[in-house]
């Protein structure tokens, strides 16, 4: 019976399957790689990607009447980017605005 790979006190499970019984599969640009032994895919430990505090933090900006350009030159980001984490966002704050109490309308 094979052991799980284990980093310190996190083992390593297959994103697809959370199965944690996967073995060392070669490297891919430096990056090990590792297969799933119940769904036989390939997957890599590391994840690309910003930090969600810079995501948030280019959204308040923008909240705070920031423009895009000036928020990519300000967090060293392209505009595009700025604008993609906006629309990404945006999902969950429509839902916030669905869900606020409504007020009783004056007479």
């Amino acid at each position: 019976m094979k052991s799980s790979l284990k980093f310190g006190e996190l083992t390593i499970q297959c994103p697809h399957f959370a199965h944690p019984d996967s073995i060392r599969y070669g490297t891919s640009r430096g990056v090990q790689r590792y297969r799933c032994q119940a769904c036989r895919r390939i997957f890599q430990t590391l994840r690309q990607g910003k930090d969600p505090a810079l995501k948030q933090q280019a959204c308040q900006l923008y909240l705070e009447g920031m423009g895009m350009r000036a928020i990519g030159r300000i967090l060293g980001i392209h505009h595009k980017t700025v604008s993609r984490w906006l629309v990404q966002a945006l999902p969950s704050h429509s839902q916030q605005a669905h869900h606020r109490p409504k007020s009783a309308p004056s007479s």
